[in-house]
């Protein structure tokens, strides 16, 4: 199923509430990387190591350039790769060269490392940074552990204090990142929640003005329905009093094609409001007009169709079309005969907004010879042009073909 424009921008919108947790949290990190970075860089430089001192006085500058950063670009996924990089790089800069040190705390700023580019940048990265962990690990173990153990010497009580100081601040960081992430989750959370309960809301609103309009569109159906066939119980009282047999054949021609729409808006009623079974109208109209036929003859059809539905704007020329020819073919075509055949046939054109209908009885129009002047065949020809389509009149030895393309909507 394709996503509606309602999935798509809901899906936007969760999109950028991450966006903007993901920049929250940056901003934070960077407040907290300065603070400890500054106050572990003071440390080393009146108790410490100078060397450190210069790369905790680098990592404030790292602080910097992302509050500065964020502020001019809000680009947090290179804040995240500048941070956790400068961790990797320091990381690595203690394991290998600074032997003398007890390497505490350099596991757990590792840790950092790998959180940062994991959910800050991206999971690839994330991955990467655990995999060189893994290696970095492993190389200090195999390769470094020994020389470390021999060189270490015992700690003065301000080595001690820093050791814990670092390892405490590493600790803290760790803890308020998880922090964070926890809350951003837990925002994200919410968010959805609160989402899916006004997605609720909306679907069962939608829903309700949907059932209020199927409701509205069926009465209004079922009144002009109502009203069609009153204008048919009008002409028929009146067609009574009519003692021209001509005149009284133009009232029964108009009933027809009233009684035609008439059918239209009863499918509409008792089916789908916007489209119309073609197949079952059809032979609904040719039933009716078989049934009326006041000569009572034998007239046989056959229905075979294509498209399975027309909307209202084409079903209702279309239906006034088959009207006009099955009256005119019980008028013209069978006026001197007991009994005929009607095919109809409906095909899919070569455009997808084309049909190929094609009528056929058994009988000889009269009209056709005469030029085509009826009421009849003119409404015909003007329903054709409506749609936009041609009509093909063809006579046989064995009757009349009628071949329209017509546009669908």
């Amino acid at each position: 199923m394709r996503p509606t424009l309602r999935d798509n921008i809901s899906r936007l919108d969760k999109i950028q509430h991450v966006e903007n947790i993901k920049i929250r949290l940056a901003s934070m990190l960077s407040f907290v990387i300065l603070f400890v970075c500054l106050i572990l860089a003071l440390y080393n430089v009146f108790f410490g190591d100078i060397l450190v001192a210069i790369v905790y006085t680098a990592g404030c500058g790292a602080g910097v350039f992302g509050l500065i950063s964020l502020y001019l670009r809000r680009d947090y996924k290179t804040i995240y790769l500048i941070y956790s990089l400068f961790i990797m790089v320091l990381v690595c800069y203690s394991l290998f060269y600074l032997q003398h040190t007890v390497h505490l705390v350099d596991f757990v700023w590792m840790i950092s490392a790998i959180i940062l580019a994991f959910f800050g940048y991206s999971r690839k990265l994330g991955y990467v940074y655990l995999l060189i962990s893994i290696v970095i690990f492993f190389i200090f173990v195999f390769y470094f552990q020994n020389d470390n153990i021999r060189l270490l010497k015992p700690r003065t009580e301000p080595q001690k204090l820093l050791a814990f100081v670092e390892s405490s601040l590493a600790l803290i960081l760790n803890f308020y990142l998880l922090y964070l992430f926890q809350t951003a989750s837990l925002i994200a959370e919410k968010k959805l929640i609160h989402a899916n309960k006004m997605l609720v809301y909306h679907n069962n609103k939608i829903k309700q003005q949907n059932e209020e309009k199927t409701i509205l569109v069926k009465e209004i159906h079922h009144r002009v329905k109502n009203n069609l066939q009153i204008i048919i119980s009008l002409l028929r009282m009146q067609s009574v009093e009519i003692e021209d047999g001509k005149l009284k054949k133009l009232f029964e021609e108009s009933i027809n094609r009233v009684m035609s729409m008439s059918l239209i808006h009863q499918r509409l009623y008792n089916n789908d409001f916007s489209n119309i079974k073609f197949k079952e109208y059809a032979i609904d109209l040719f039933e009716t007009l078989t049934r009326i036929d006041t000569k009572g003859r034998d007239i046989k059809y056959s229905v075979h169709t294509e498209i399975e539905k027309f909307d209202i704007e084409s079903s209702v020329p279309i239906g006034l079309i088959l009207n006009e020819l099955i009256t005119n073919t019980f008028k013209h075509a069978f006026d001197n005969s007991n009994q005929g055949i009607i095919s109809l046939e409906v095909k899919k054109s070569n455009t997808d907004k084309e049909i190929n209908m094609i009528y056929k009885d058994s009988g000889k129009w009269k009209e056709i010879e005469e030029g085509m002047n009826s009421f009849g065949l003119s409404l015909i020809e003007a329903l054709t042009e409506q749609l936009e389509g041609s009509l093909e009149i063809i006579k046989t030895d064995e009757g009349t073909i009628f071949s329209f393309i017509l546009k669908i909507n």
